[in-house]
């Protein structure tokens, strides 16, 4: 386990990512094989809170190969993801944020929030809304950003 990250799946419906600092280029791939990982392991279609406790940007080079690997899981995402609920302590981060939706949009329906509490709520009304937990939520195929 890394000190730049870790995991919480203690909920069925939601898994939490809290990123502590900047990630070496082999902890942000080991975040990538984790996802993968977890969207190979779960029945119940969740949520995903990515609450970034720092306000560094990260490389390029991660947000470049983020973009890829969502390109490539797009389909994937869309059958287990409920959403994504990003917590952004600052703007910087939710400008990096927008720079890699803009090179690859979010293939499911995503906030961008100021608080781990917000985050949660979005969760929540994304659960609800949903009418089965297996079952694809077909309505949220392009994504829409709140902020």
């Amino acid at each position: 386990m890394s000190d730049s990250f870790d995991f919480d799946e203690s909920h069925p419906r939601t898994v939490i990512v809290n990123y502590h600092s900047l990630m070496s280029d082999a902890d942000f791939e080991a975040t990538l094989a984790r996802f993968d990982h977890i969207m190979a392991s779960r029945s119940v279609r969740y949520v995903v809170i990515l609450n970034v406790l720092h306000s560094k940007m990260g490389p390029f080079s991660q947000a470049r190969r983020q973009a890829e690997w969502m390109r490539d899981r797009a389909a994937l995402m869309k059958s287990k993801l409920l959403g994504i609920a990003m917590v952004m302590p600052s703007a910087a981060i939710r400008g990096v944020m927008r720079v890699i939706t803009g090179i690859q949009p979010m293939p499911v329906t995503y906030s961008m929030v100021g608080t781990l509490q917000e985050a949660q709520e979005w969760a929540a009304e994304q659960i609800l809304k949903s009418p089965n937990p297996s079952s694809p939520n077909r309505a949220q195929s392009k994504g829409a950003a709140s902020q």
